[in-house]
Parts: structure tokens; sequence; C-alpha cells
């Protein structure tokens, strides 16, 4: 559903955050497929994983984010 949105609305930049495991080797096929989706709508992406109280979360959880940034803005 995230992904019929992003390809439907085309915002600027999207943000997706997901559980850690999320990155696991086992997901692989699934981040890639994610990121190659966000590539062909003409964003540039980048990924990791947080820990949430490095951004004032009180609770020391890790997450994994995707930020894409549509091509030609800012």
């Amino acid at each position: 559903h995230y992904l019929r949105l992003v390809e439907q609305i085309l915002p600027r930049a999207i943000l997706f955050e997901n559980v850690e495991g999320f990155a696991h080797p086992r997901n692989a096929d699934v981040q890639a497929g994610l990121e190659a989706k966000l590539h062909d709508l003409g964003y540039r992406t980048v990924s990791g994983i947080l820990v949430a109280a490095d951004y004032g979360d009180p609770q020391i959880r890790k997450r994994f984010v995707m930020i894409g940034v549509r091509k030609g803005q800012p």
C-alpha cells in the first residue's frame, strides 16, 4: 500500500520506517524491491538503522529508516 500511495501522490520526499529486522539479510529481496521501485519512480534513497534514543525518544530501540527525495528536489 505504501508504494501505491507514493506512486499516486509522488511527494517530494518520503520516509519509510520499520523494525530493525527489515534490514536482516533474509529480507534483502524485500528491501531491494522497495528501493528499486522508488528509484523507478525517480527517488534517490538512503537507508540504515537508527537508534531512537539518539533522536530524543526515551526508548532505546533500533529502527530501519529509508529516506527518499525525488530527483530535482533540493
